[in-house]
């Protein structure tokens, strides 16, 4: 009898193993029939997966969530410091972030390349760089941004749109490098993408990833994500999250050079008698900021911007146009420090709407004929 019990117990598992893992198949089968917005912290996320081939997002989808907040926020697992606001975005048939018939009237007037600062991660369709270029310079402008850019991406869809005439903005920022940029898409995916794609849609694993990170929200449990962003105090009292990788500066040194070679290279490519490029550089947070932390006197203007105006002057020195707005942006932070009005987001990494028009007002005069 009792030399029976443990071939008993194997045969229990046996049996209770499979059933198992087919309770949880069922489950996670079951689940997807929620819209995986309904999972999702912001837009980027869902209208990332499954994107359009070639493309930055999912074709023809409308996004809503009145309760959106920022990426540092989420990674590192600090809801206490949410900035909770709605979000709207709006896919078009070629999976960028358009209205529906945005090129009725045929190729645009202004098209922008770039990441997720030009596609307007965080902000309401009306708020984007492009919607808010179009409406102070009354002209066509395609948003095309939100995977980076290449030279390959660039004249592909330059290609399909028939664009022959017209403005090119190619908006960089940290890291701006072609090669960063077109990887930056496939960092994380798995060597078999249906599985990928099948683990990154799972609501039960979305619903188990929530529950975990309620647990260890400096609650029941230690954060384990805090450390990834960092909580720092600005001029005014308020508290400002940093992407802890940021905080680390450096001077311009080689790879600046290469990199402005690069953006050159991209520009003088698409530059004709009828087509015109202009960059766009962005500054990382810290680059704006850093200065306004309180107790950080030793942190200037100067030494957080000095790489991108490193790439800047080398562009503009070989002939291209360029934008950094840089300066723009650290001169409203501080002038808007009093009243509590900023220009990149409390909990995010992006600049905010405010931000986006500076922006959008600095182009403005670099795309007059």
């Amino acid at each position: 009898m009792t030399g029976s019990l443990p071939s008993r117990r194997f045969t229990g598992l046996r049996t209770l193993i499979p059933g198992i893992t087919a309770a949880i198949l069922l489950a996670d089968v079951a689940l997807r029939v929620l819209p995986l917005e309904r999972f999702a912290f912001r837009a980027w996320e869902p209208m990332t997966l499954d994107a359009v081939p070639d493309a930055a997002f999912v074709a023809n989808r409308r996004y809503e969530n009145g309760r959106a907040y920022g990426d540092l926020s989420a990674v590192s697992n600090r809801p206490a410091m949410r900035e909770l606001r709605r979000e709207g975005f709006t896919t078009d048939a070629h999976g960028f972030r358009n209205p529906p018939g945005a090129l009725a009237a045929g190729p645009p007037d202004v098209i922008v390349f770039g990441d997720s600062f030009a596609a307007g991660s965080g902000v309401n369709d009306d708020e984007t760089l492009t919607a808010q270029i179009g409406r102070i310079t009354g002209r066509r402008v395609y948003n095309a941004a939100g995977r980076g850019v290449t030279a390959e991406f660039v004249r592909a869809w330059l290609d399909k749109l028939n664009m022959r005439r017209g403005v090119v903005v190619c908006q960089f920022s940290e890291p701006w490098d072609e090669e960063t940029a077109g990887k930056a898409r496939g960092a994380h995916a798995l060597t078999f993408p249906p599985l990928d794609l099948f683990l990154r849609t799972s609501r039960l694993r979305l619903l188990m990833e929530a529950g975990r990170k309620r647990l260890e929200s400096d609650g029941v449990l230690p954060n384990p994500s805090r450390d990834r962003a960092r909580a720092l105090p600005l001029r005014n009292g308020a508290t400002m999250l940093f992407l802890s990788e940021d905080l680390t500066l450096s001077a311009p040194g080689p790879r600046d050079a290469r990199d402005a070679a690069t953006l050159v290279e991209i520009a003088r490519m698409f530059t004709s008698a009828d087509l015109r490029v202009v960059l766009l550089l962005v500054p990382k947070k810290y680059a704006v900021y850093g200065p306004l932390v309180a107790g950080t006197s030793g942190v200037s203007r100067d030494a957080v911007g000095k790489r991108l105006r490193a790439v800047a002057d080398a562009a503009r020195a070989a002939g291209v146009v360029v934008v950094n707005v840089t300066d723009d942006l650290q001169r409203a932070a501080e002038d808007g420090l009093p009243t509590g009005t900023y220009v990149y987001r409390m909990d995010d990494t992006h600049w905010n709407a405010t931000g986006i028009r500076l922006a959008a007002e600095r182009l403005r005069h670099a795309l007059q004929p």
